[in-house]
């Protein structure tokens, strides 16, 4: 089932503000200074106070940081660009209208993908946890959007939300024609989101395909694995869904073996915490337990 107006539908799509795609590209772009890329975020209030608590946060608390300037110095045009795109797609994601599709339980899915893209990040010796985050936050947007421009054949796709991966990508295409990391990228491009971030999403259900460096492979492997983790919390039938997380995780290598139980004790704990930050519904029941885990072994 492919769709010959689907150009137009995604012309139709919330646009992210002119003033965050700048953003994006400007720190993007090694020509830019920081001191020039400041001065663009000092514009944004929202995303000026976003900058500011995570600045300090990541300070802790020897030096309060103050103006804009000072967190573009602190954190470096590679996460300011990472936080932006976060940022944009948070703004632009609440103005879709996804139907019957419970918006609060689909945030809560993404900051747990993050969440799992994090501590898999952490624990496999990637070099930058926080852009493993916002991939994890934004791989599955495209989810939403699906709802958004064919709510007609939304019958059945929040109960699909909490099938396994692989049966939630039958289900869309069955439904839509198509995937939602592939939809997803489609977009990104229409909103000039990072090509890096966006390869990493598209292909985060199959990362053996994508091509890049290797930042940019591992970066793809981590969300795959962080798609798997998630599952566990929130798929039925844990436990195939453990076994697919435990393959999942040891493909991402590191130092020493990745254990799935620590991982998940781990999203487990931080979710609260990040969700808290975001003024995001937290539902406290999760699927996962320790005695789940260990009876797999």
């Amino acid at each position: 089932m492919t769709d010959p107006d689907l150009t137009d539908r995604l012309r139709n799509l919330p646009a992210p503000p002119a003033a965050m795609a700048t953003i994006i590209q400007s720190a993007g772009n090694p020509a830019v200074k920081l001191v020039d890329l400041a001065s663009l975020i000092e514009a944004e209030p929202t995303f000026t106070a976003q900058l500011l608590g995570m600045a300090n946060a990541a300070g802790g608390a020897k030096v309060q940081i103050r103006t804009v300037r000072q967190a573009a110095v602190s954190l470096g045009a590679r996460t300011l660009r990472n936080q932006a795109v976060a940022h944009v797609v948070r703004v632009t994601g609440r103005r879709l209208q996804p139907g019957d599709l419970d918006v609060d339980m689909f945030w809560e899915d993404c900051l747990r993908r993050a969440v799992a893209a994090k501590v898999l990040a952490e624990a496999s010796g990637f070099e930058d946890p926080a852009e493993a985050f916002t991939v994890g936050l934004i791989q599955d947007l495209g989810t939403l959007m699906l709802a958004a421009l064919y709510p007609d054949r939304c019958d059945g796709f929040q109960e699909a939300t909490r099938l396994p991966a692989r049966q939630r990508a039958k289900f869309e295409h069955s439904r839509f024609g198509m995937y939602h990391a592939t939809l997803f990228g489609r977009v990104g491009q229409l909103w000039r989101l990072p090509d890096d971030l966006c390869a990493a999403v598209r292909f985060h259900h199959r990362p053996k395909e994508i091509k890049g460096d290797r930042r940019l492979v591992q970066l793809c492997q981590i969300a795959h694995a962080a798609d798997a983790v998630s599952d566990v919390f929130q798929a039925s039938g844990a436990g195939a869904s453990l076994l697919l997380a435990q393959s999942a995780v040891k493909n991402l290598g590191g130092r020493t073996p990745i254990d799935i139980e620590e991982i998940c004790a781990s999203v487990r704990a931080e979710l609260p915490v990040f969700a808290a930050e975001r003024t995001l519904k937290h539902h406290a029941a999760a699927r996962w337990t320790s005695r789940s885990v260990s009876s797999t072994r």
